[in-house]
């Protein structure tokens, strides 16, 4: 078998990153189809922080909260389609754990 493979990623880690995720989006695009999963993003608040950085810089948002654990084929497809129809540019999945961040901003640390 022999076949080429290219998948460009940008990743950018470390404290305080989040707060570039409006400034960095719209370097691509103006609308954003946000993917995450049914409840734990919203519970977490990390999805309502998300959404206030990319409305900052004005970035119309599409989102699509439909993906289980270990999503299936057809989740993948219908997300695609959602993407397709409303015109995104890209879709990129944003999970963040917050709890970690809010505990060392209490004064607190994790072993």
């Amino acid at each position: 078998m022999k076949f080429d493979f290219l998948s460009p990623t940008f990743v950018r880690f470390g404290s305080g990153v989040l707060e570039t995720t409006g400034q960095e989006t719209c370097k691509i695009g103006r609308k954003v189809l946000l993917v995450t999963g049914k409840s734990s993003s919203k519970k977490s608040g990390s999805l309502k922080r998300v959404e206030k950085l990319l409305k900052r810089e004005n970035l119309e948002i599409v989102l699509f909260d439909q993906v289980e654990q270990n999503p299936s084929v057809e989740t993948v497809e219908v997300g695609a389609g959602v993407a397709r129809e409303a015109g995104c540019f890209c879709g990129k999945r944003i999970s963040c754990r917050l709890r970690n961040a809010r505990k060392r901003s209490q004064g607190r640390t994790e072993a």
